[in-house]
Parts: C-alpha cells; sequence; structure tokens
C-alpha cells in the first residue's frame, strides 16, 4: 500500500464488522484523551492561563486540520467543492466549533456546543460503518479526529466552569439545529445533492424510538428537542429550575392581573 492509497482510502476492504477492532481501539484513545483532558480541566490547582492555552491550541490545531484535510482530498482524491462543503453536521460542526471557541461567543456556544457534543457522542456509540475497515486509512483518522476534537472543546470549556449552558438558552440552541438542519436538507438540495439518498443529518436512519405512522425525520427530532431540553437541566440544574420557575410566576401573575381586570 503506498502513501497515497493511505491518504485516499480507496484500497480499503469493508469487513462489514460494524464494531470492529479498529472501532473499540478507537473508542479506548478517544475516552482515554477525553477524560484526562477534562480532569486537568477541573483541576484548581493548575492555572487558568495553562489550561485556556492548551484549549485554544486545540482549537488551532481543529481549526487547521479542517483546511488540512479539505486539501489532501482536493488534491489526492480529487474531492470537488461540493464533496468537500460541510454537508454532515460533524463537517459543519469540525469548522464552527473551534472558531467559537477562539472567539469566547457566548452566543456560539449556546447556537452550537451542545449539538455538536451529543453529536459527536452518538457518531461513537453508532458508528455504523464508519469503522468496519481493515486498516486504520487517513480518512477513517480524520473523523476520528474531527469528531474527538467536537468533543474535547465544550468538555473543556464545561470542566474549566467557561460556559455552563442552562434552559435558558434554549431558543438559541434550537436556532443552532434549524441551522444545522438547513445545511443538510436545505443546502444539499441547492447543491444538486439528494439528502433522501445520503441522509446527511441521519434522520432516516431507523432509530428504535420510531412511531408507527409518523415519519422517521418528524419523530428523530422531536425526540432531539426534548433530549437537549433535558440535558441542558441537568448541565445547569440550579440556573434552570431558577429560569422555569421565574417563567411560570410570571405567568400566573398575568393571569391573576387579568382577573381582577375582568
Amino acid at each position: 500500500m503506498s502513501f497515497k492509497d493511505w491518504l485516499t482510502g480507496d484500497k480499503v476492504t469493508n469487513t462489514g464488522i460494524e464494531y470492529s477492532p479498529i472501532y473499540w481501539i478507537t473508542l479506548s484513545v478517544v475516552l482515554l484523551i477525553l477524560i484526562l483532558l477534562i480532569v486537568f480541566s477541573a483541576l484548581k490547582k493548575i492555572p487558568n492561563k495553562i489550561k485556556q492555552n492548551v484549549l485554544i491550541g486545540i482549537a488551532i490545531f481543529q481549526l487547521a486540520f479542517e483546511v488540512v484535510w479539505r486539501i489532501i482530498f482536493a488534491v489526492f482524491k480529487g474531492s470537488t467543492f461540493v464533496n468537500l462543503w460541510p454537508m454532515y453536521p460533524c463537517n459543519l460542526g469540525g469548522i464552527i466549533v473551534p472558531i467559537v471557541c477562539l472567539l469566547n461567543s457566548k452566543k456560539g456556544k449556546d447556537l452550537f456546543y451542545l449539538f455538536a457534543f451529543v453529536g459527536a457522542l452518538l457518531s461513537f456509540a453508532l458508528p455504523g460503518n464508519m469503522y468496519s475497515f481493515d486498516y486504520m486509512a487517513f480518512p477513517l483518522l480524520k473523523s476520528a479526529l474531527q469528531h474527538t476534537g467536537i468533543l474535547i472543546i465544550p468538555a473543556m470549556e464545561y470542566s474549566m466552569g467557561k460556559y455552563r449552558p442552562s434552559i435558558k438558552d434554549y431558543p438559541l440552541l434550537f436556532v443552532g439545529c434549524l441551522i444545522h438542519f438547513l445545511n443538510c436538507e436545505g443546502i444539499d438540495e441547492w447543491l444538486g445533492l439528494d439528502p433522501a439518498t445520503n441522509d446527511y443529518m441521519y434522520l432516516r436512519q431507523g432509530y428504535p424510538f420510531e412511531i408507527p405512522g409518523i415519519p422517521s425525520p418528524f419523530v428523530t427530532i422531536i425526540f432531539a428537542l426534548i433530549v437537549f431540553a433535558i440535558l441542558l437541566i441537568i448541565l445547569n440544574p440550579k440556573e434552570s429550575i431558577a429560569y422555569i420557575k421565574g417563567k411560570f410566576n410570571l405567568l400566573f401573575s398575568k393571569q391573576k392581573k387579568h382577573v381582577k381586570g375582568e
């Protein structure tokens, strides 16, 4: 196998094994790195400046890697602009997450962090045929590194106490999901691709939470939005509960005023 063959992955053999040895090795390494960096970020003895420098370094590497792998694919695989467009959520997240981190944008984090983190987790939990090959070619390494970066950046910021989302951020999270949806199910058609065939957002995968008679994409979207709401409460219960109570108190006070007005 030549170096070019490794870069393109053209000569890999699909073994048909979803949870292959390559998958378990990759998962083990990713979990080890993730746990170590979470512990590193949470340790109070380590100066915040050092933690911040490590985080910035990871974000810069992630962003640079997104440029490098596209150049490699364009040169060695002959990939076109359409092929290199960040159609999949992970490809878009791989670009947006490090940019948001480097800009330290609170709204950007509310829009994309949780979606990216959960999506990356699902890619490792439900790999499909992603790791069912006989060796780790560059396209597979690219995917593993991409998803690892998307996991690490939000996890480190949360562990550092730098970013703590709550249920009050749900509207922005919804907008972020909508942006991903339009990218996967709208821009692809504009570029001449078929979303029903490619299923870039994995809305037609036949998940176990399907409801007979209701279209799978609709069920998947509703289920995801409910899960995101629950996660936001879990990630910041104190602020989320206070926000929910405040909304209920405001609603009841308006009803009381309306009744008195009658």
